[in-house]
């Protein structure tokens, strides 16, 4: 019946990973009884698939309860009919009105809410079939927890997109989140439903929807660097060169999963903790808190603002705190450091541009909480840190960056990829006389295994993990210093505000 020409095209493992087994047990269940036929299908009753499935299964589904000869009541037409032009979850309802509702009760199925990963996959609309219908499946047919849940997501608000998460499937804990992403081309403004799938084994998986044009606009796909942490709300992450600002929660199950026990807090490093800045970000990075924003602004001497994020941050920085020195730090509101970010005419960039060269410390170092260790070693070797701030730069921002490296480094694309997939930390580094022959110096070969084995304390050779991906770019000759200073503190920073 699988491969029967004239009814609906079976979508086998060549469009939706995994259904190929699906169709096997299929088959092999049409002659048999319902209790048989349900643990020919790996346990679970046919309409149980019909919650997690597409709509080429529920059409087979419906032939296999007789659906066809038993109702010619909707619009004149029989279910089979009508769901050769409807999605999904119409299929679902189908069911319902064909009698499934009422011959099971079985609560143990994975219900309506299994149907959302495949609900948004575009199948070819199923053919009429002129095989002879099955006798209908006995009792042990799986009905939908909540016949009033099986709506599509595309219909719903914010307070009701509660299908994106709050569900184990069979293989995942889903979370749900509403994100919005700046589109050049057509100066707006896009939003968008993500759904991220935490598997029991691998990366995170990731799905987009765009409720505006009642579409899928990525499917299902594993994100090998994207951590749940990292989606909080107002945070933003990169998916495919894509950046994505996470607006809200989608659900009430998301939020409490993520904001339990992850908190932030705002602190302000004094003038005086300023010789010490690389010790006592280090120190921070030591207690498991993680740096959400970093600005070094001009308040009666150099104020470091910072926001920090971890689980329990305040019983975390009440640890870190206790062996800072007095007078280093002051902890104030979140309100309050916002000041130091967003007002830029009373607090604005402290960036010389004289003597002058650009450090960064890559997306990867800042990830993985180095950039303590780097600003230590910036001010052990004598030059100074005269402006710093936190950017998260577009792709096309880091490809105008490293332009000068295309067509000369082979991994130039991966250096444009390594430097735009999340924040980095930016600093312009002074020194009296050749402040870019210094910072070269201290950096190392641009080559991570040539620095292991010429300059083995370098900067690369510490905290590179390749050639792309090598802790931190340097500028490599004077006269690009200041042109590289200007384009990240004057033109990038101003727009991220």
């Amino acid at each position: 019946d699988a491969t029967d020409k004239d009814g609906p095209e079976p979508r086998t493992a060549e469009h939706v990973p995994g259904l190929f087994w699906v169709f096997s047990g299929l088959r092999s269940s049409r002659q048999k009884e319902p209790a048989e036929a349900a643990a020919a299908l790996g346990g679970l009753t046919p309409l149980d698939f019909a919650a997690g499935k597409g709509r080429a299964e529920c059409v087979d589904l419906l032939l296999k309860a007789g659906a066809e000869k038993d109702a010619t009541d909707i619009d004149g037409q029989t279910p089979l009919h009508k769901a050769a032009y409807k999605g999904h979850a119409e299929c679902v309802d189908l069911l319902l009105k064909a009698g499934a509702e009422k011959d099971s009760q079985n609560k143990d199925g994975p219900g309506p809410q299994a149907k959302q990963h495949w609900m948004w996959q575009k199948v070819k609309p199923a053919r009429h079939s002129s095989r002879r219908p099955a006798a209908p499946l006995g009792p042990d047919l799986g009905a939908p927890r909540r016949r009033e849940e099986a709506t599509c997501p595309a219909q719903l608000n914010l307070s009701g997109v509660r299908a994106f998460a709050h569900f184990d499937s069979m293989d995942s804990e889903n979370f749900g989140f509403v994100v919005e992403r700046y589109d050049a081309q057509a100066d707006l403004m896009r939003e968008y439903q993500l759904t991220v799938f935490r598997p029991h084994k691998g990366p995170l998986e990731v799905a987009m929807y765009d409720p505006k044009a009642h579409r899928s606009f990525l499917k299902r796909t594993p994100i090998p660097d994207l951590k749940l942490e990292d989606l909080t709300a107002g945070s933003t992450v990169t998916i495919y060169s894509r950046h994505l600002k996470v607006k809200a929660y989608a659900d009430s199950h998301t939020r409490s999963t993520l904001e339990s026990k992850r908190t932030s807090l705002a602190v302000l490093l004094q003038p005086p903790a300023f010789p010490r800045l690389g010790q006592i970000i280090s120190q921070i990075e030591s207690v498991s808190l993680k740096i959400k924003k970093f600005r070094l602004v001009n308040d009666s001497g150099p104020v470091v603002a910072l926001e920090v994020m971890g689980d329990d941050a305040d019983l975390l920085w009440s640890q870190c705190s206790a062996h800072l020195p007095s007078g280093s730090f002051k902890q104030v509101t979140r309100a309050e450091v916002e000041q130091y970010f967003a007002d830029r005419e009373r607090f604005p960039c402290t960036a010389a541009f004289d003597h002058c060269t650009l450090c960064i410390i890559r997306p990867h170092a800042l990830k993985a909480g180095k950039a303590g260790e780097i600003i230590a070693s910036i001010q052990s070797a004598g030059l100074e840190i005269s402006a710093a701030e936190m950017l998260h730069l577009q792709h096309a921002e880091a490809a105008e960056l490293l332009d000068v490296y295309k067509g000369v480094v082979p991994y130039h694309k991966e250096m444009v990829d390594g430097m735009s997939i999340a924040p980095m930390l930016a600093l312009e580094v002074r020194a009296e006389d050749s402040a870019v022959g210094k910072l070269r110096e201290l950096c190392g070969p641009y080559d991570v295994d040539m620095a292991r084995h010429l300059r083995p304390q370098s900067l690369r050779a510490r905290f590179g993990l390749d050639n792309a991906n090598n802790g931190v770019h340097a500028t490599d000759l004077e006269e690009d210093a200041e042109l590289e200073v200007r384009y990240v503190f004057e033109m990038l920073a101003i727009q991220a505000r």
